[in-house]
């Protein structure tokens, strides 16, 4: 076992991390540039039906930070018209959370309450599946295979 006296591993330390900060500095100061300029290019190739699919699932999958595409979308070009539409039918199941869990915590007796509704998970589940349903089809018809999706 090698070891270091505190003084030459904490300088081992700063030069190593200095040097991994400079490098994502100069990544960072140039991918951004690419990356926009590559997706400018996707989104001006996709026809308005596959654009709004592949907006919208993407505002219906939970995991989609949608502040990054709030943030990105204008930077790429995207129709105000498909943005906004987007917008209102995806985030629609998240707001049925909302309303949904407002609901419960006014009838809410014990935690157990909580449980005991399974409607509320199914009426999700169907909303999604519902939103998911015509990009699903379009993915797999066919006569859409000359246009790759966005993501």
């Amino acid at each position: 076992m090698v070891g270091f006296s505190p003084a030459v591993g904490t300088g081992v330390y700063a030069l190593t991390f200095i040097a991994s900060l400079l490098t994502l500095w100069m990544l960072y100061r140039n991918l951004p540039v690419l990356l926009i300029r590559y997706l400018k290019d996707k989104v001006h190739t996709q026809s308005s039906k596959v654009l709004f699919l592949d907006l919208l699932a993407l505002r219906v999958i939970p995991f989609t930070p949608n502040w990054a595409l709030n943030l990105c979308l204008p930077h790429l070009a995207v129709p105000l018209h498909i943005f906004a539409s987007t917008v209102f039918i995806g985030l629609l199941p998240y707001n049925f959370i909302c309303v949904e869990a407002g609901t419960m915590a006014t009838n809410l007796r014990n935690p157990s309450d909580m449980i005991k509704d399974p409607s509320t998970l199914l009426r999700l589940c169907l909303v999604g599946l519902a939103l998911m349903t015509p990009r699903i089809i379009t993915k797999f018809s066919r006569y859409n295979r000359p246009t790759q999706p966005l993501l």
